[in-house]
């Protein structure tokens, strides 16, 4: 009975979470979500393309220090007019081959700043700083797209972990 009961205990360990029914968002990923969907209206608005296997990663202001540290959330989280202070926060969102990057800023739970930037000639993203503009009605514009937020660990290049999620279209 003990050998029986020590196997199904490690076939539960090694079945992932998906296959055992809902995944559950943890305490973070109930804080994240909101900023994630607002931030997914703003972006379907600024770059009109699908979100489908975009990774969001959410950044509040306690893991700004890790961010900055990052080579990919760096250059995003230095953009002079969204500095963060206060409870800021932002939400990233990059397209799977990372050739296409937007970023929504946050005070409180109002968005106030967004960037959008894609990948040149060189494979590389361009200047985040030269594509700020502030967050208007318009952006905040609710899409009728249907998406699907899978919470996710994003580590960073320093090996801290932010919540993430990977987007994918219903």
């Amino acid at each position: 009975m003990k050998i029986a009961f020590a196997m199904v205990l490690a076939a539960l360990l090694i079945i992932p979470r998906p296959v055992l029914g809902q995944h559950k968002l943890d305490e973070d990923g109930k804080q994240a979500l909101p900023y994630v969907k607002i931030a997914a209206d703003v972006a379907r608005n600024v770059q009109q393309d699908s979100l489908n296997n975009f990774v969001a990663i959410f950044i509040s202001y306690r893991d700004s220090d890790q961010a900055l540290q990052d080579d990919d959330l760096a250059p995003f989280m230095k953009i002079k007019k969204a500095p963060p202070a206060g409870f800021w926060s932002a939400v990233c969102f990059f397209s799977a081959k990372k050739d296409s990057a937007i970023c929504v800023y946050f005070d409180q739970k109002r968005p106030f700043g967004v960037v959008a930037v894609k990948a040149g000639p060189n494979q590389k993203l361009g200047d985040p700083a030269e594509s700020y503009r502030e967050v208007s009605q318009d952006l905040l514009a609710r899409n009728e797209h249907k998406l699907d937020f899978q919470e996710i660990i994003i580590q960073t290049d320093t090996g801290s972990g932010l919540t993430g999620f990977r987007v994918t279209t219903q």
